[in-house]
């Protein structure tokens, strides 16, 4: 059932095929009260309580939940008093916690053989994102919600690396994805984990993850690459369950965190945000990080402007925790029409369901970039399969007149 509602929502883009019952009008609001309750926690206001007087209503939350990516952290913030609910929301989101929990422990336990793998072959991973962030952003694992374990590798050890995996008892799920925009990717996965998702709804403790393999810190936009290798010198070691370990410190944290928060503005935006602020936040207080660096790798590795959205998002969620000098540095190397999509954006939004051009264009630089960019986006978004042209034209008319497509971007704002 739920592969089914899958396949139909990414061929037809149908938000009733995932989410049967759901008014998109009664998500964006559940969105926007998700948000205002982060906010409120971050400032360190009393939020308002969350609440849900129907079942539509408390289906248009659980939803919001999911796409946001903080049911697990609202629920872990309802158990310590620091947000009120109905019973009806606080059970929802109890389950959430549990379910985030579990599946915490469980990704903890089952990466580590592969861990165990590449350290015994000399080969000391440095652990990117979500994972990282889980374990040091927030009081437990269980609130931040992990899809994937991102793992660097050293480029001259990537066969070894995959021999390790493959030891491990891991097997490769895409072929190694090579060329000189991306270099090296391929995703993994345990051989026994079940690759049936059991939900798209909420967390389930039994869906699957996988350990994506890299062997750079570069970040491929539509329009450019974030030159990111150029300040692999910073990173430190790190233990996790008693593994030595190699994550990434400042500046490279925050502008691996920035770029892929920029680049997946789609996925999970408002934990992702939490993320920067949430590091921003410890690690200044621990003056571990320097917003002078931060500038001075905005000059070496030329990422200002892929990390202008995740910024100015960041900002917005919580004033005051991005430096005026490195956010009007990331603003001023952006392009206009990055600027008007963000202005445009909610940090708790998401656009389900919606399509934008203008998203995928404000990257590039140039009409011959615009319109190459333009080509491949509509490839990817709009033929998702073997189709007609009168089917494809009839699909593409039918989504412009219901806002599922357009040229701009979704204004959030309004929704």
């Amino acid at each position: 059932m739920v592969a089914e509602r899958m396949t139909r929502y990414n061929r037809d883009r149908d938000l009733g095929a995932l989410w049967p019952g759901l008014r998109p009008a009664a998500l964006a609001a559940a969105q926007v009260e998700i948000e205002g309750v982060v906010r409120a926690v971050l400032a360190g206001d009393k939020p308002r309580p969350l609440a849900a007087d129907t079942e539509a209503a408390a289906y248009a939350l659980k939803i919001a939940c999911f796409t946001t990516g903080t049911g697990a952290l609202l629920g872990y913030w309802t158990a310590n008093a620091i947000v009120e609910t109905s019973p009806r929301v606080g059970a929802l989101l109890a389950h959430e916690l549990e379910q985030g929990r579990k599946r915490a422990a469980r990704i903890e336990r089952e990466v580590g053989p592969a861990f165990d793998a590449l350290i015994a072959r000399d080969i000391t991973p440095v652990v990117l994102k979500g994972f990282h962030a889980a374990r040091t952003c927030y009081s437990e694992p269980g609130v931040r919600p992990v899809a994937d374990v991102d793992v660097l590798v050293p480029p001259e050890r990537v066969r070894d690396a995959e021999t390790a995996l493959r030891d491990a008892g891991f097997i490769p799920t895409t072929p190694p994805h090579v060329d000189p925009r991306r270099h090296y990717k391929r995703h993994w996965r345990a051989a026994h984990v079940d690759p049936r998702h059991f939900s798209v709804e909420g967390i389930d403790a039994r869906s699957p993850w996988e350990l994506d393999l890299h062997v750079s810190f570069d970040r491929a936009f539509p329009g450019g690459i974030a030159r990111l290798d150029r300040l692999a010198g910073h990173c430190d070691e790190w233990v996790v369950a008693g593994r030595r370990l190699m994550v990434p410190v400042h500046p490279l944290l925050l502008l691996v965190l920035a770029c892929h928060t920029s680049d997946g503005l789609k996925s999970i935006r408002l934990m992702r945000l939490i993320d920067i602020v949430q590091v921003i936040r410890l690690d200044s207080i621990a003056a571990a990080l320097d917003w002078d660096a931060v500038l001075r790798a905005f000059h070496d590795s030329r990422t200002a402007r892929f990390t202008y959205p995740a910024l100015a998002l960041a900002e917005d969620l919580a004033p005051g925790t991005v430096d005026a000098r490195v956010l009007a540095a990331a603003r001023s190397a952006s392009s206009p029409m990055a600027r008007r999509v963000v202005s445009r954006l909610r940090p708790g939004g998401m656009s389900a369901g919606r399509t934008s051009f203008a998203m995928a264009l404000m990257w590039a630089r140039g009409p011959v970039a615009m319109l190459h960019v333009l080509v491949l986006h509509a490839a990817r978004e709009i033929a998702l399969g073997p189709r007609s042209l009168g089917t494809t034209l009839r699909m593409i008319a039918h989504r412009m007149l219901t806002g599922a497509l357009s040229l701009g971007a979704p204004d959030e704002r309004r929704q």
